[in-house]
């Protein structure tokens, strides 16, 4: 039996206490407006993972704060990768990929990235 090969080339990283803001925009493939305040699991500096309250549609773009205690809250825009129905005992979630980052309007600041990396060093263990 061969082992699926793991697609990720960043290592994810867990903030403590660490919770996104998620607002899904309307519109693709009838994708509904939904927002809330949730718990983040786990981040990169180009994605993340944290619990969600609504059914999130994989295409759909969503713009998210992300708040870290003691920390200015870090704005980026993605787009639902993945969400999974919540299962008995365990919560739904969602992998959001962010927007590339550059100094266009259409892009995420390089200020967020800049955080988002700042936290990756901090909290990424050299061991991972």
């Amino acid at each position: 039996m061969e082992l699926k090969k793991d697609r990720r080339y960043l290592d994810r990283f867990k903030i403590p206490g660490a919770k996104v803001i998620y607002k899904q925009r309307e519109g693709f493939q009838g994708a509904k407006s939904v927002s809330a305040r949730t718990p983040l699991i786990d981040l990169t500096h180009i994605s993340c993972r944290f619990e969600v309250n609504h059914t999130l549609q994989p295409g759909a773009i969503v713009d998210l704060q992300i708040l870290v205690s003691g920390k200015r809250k870090i704005k980026v825009v993605g787009y639902i990768v993945w969400a999974s129905e919540a299962q008995l005992g365990r919560p739904s979630m969602a992998v959001v990929q962010f927007y590339s980052f550059g100094t266009d309007r259409r892009y995420n600041t390089l200020h967020s990235l800049k955080q988002l990396k700042k936290l990756s060093a901090q909290y990424l263990s050299p061991t991972s």
